[in-house]
């Protein structure tokens, strides 16, 4: 017994479980982010990424993708939409998040990153050249 004192160690490792909702992915943007304003004047980029599975699909032996949107606010969105471009190649570090609206009188709900952080693996290329990435093959290597 160490007479009813937790270490401190501890008392943070606990306190942080109640915030262990994150996410991290590599993949690739789906397409060029656009950045928006919120009616506040927050700036605001929303943006799907297409993260390769770690194994072929029997069927087509290509690898299939998952295709997450992801939501960035002030200045992360005002960086991934002025430096990153579609096919390129991210890191995003965030919380899932889950969200209800309504749309034609359908609730809808969605599922999204919010992201705190990005860091580029595949810096976008030279004005006037292409990526091989599609949405058919995200990562545009076979």
């Amino acid at each position: 017994s160490n007479g009813g004192s937790d270490p401190p160690w501890l008392k943070s490792w606990v306190s942080s479980l109640n915030i262990m909702n994150k996410f991290i992915g590599l993949g690739r943007l789906c397409a060029d982010p656009e950045l928006k304003y919120l009616e506040s004047g927050t700036t605001v980029t929303n943006f799907r990424l297409a993260v390769q599975r770690d194994y072929k699909n029997k069927e087509t032996g290509k690898y299939d993708a998952d295709f997450i949107n992801c939501t960035a606010f002030t200045k992360t969105a005002e960086f991934i939409a002025n430096n990153i471009k579609k096919g390129n190649r991210i890191v995003v570090e965030g919380q899932l998040r889950t969200r209800s609206y309504e749309k034609e009188g359908e609730k809808r709900s969605v599922t999204e990153v919010n992201v705190n952080n990005v860091d580029v693996i595949d810096w976008p290329e030279k004005e006037g050249t292409t990526t091989d990435a599609t949405p058919e093959n995200p990562w545009g290597n076979d």
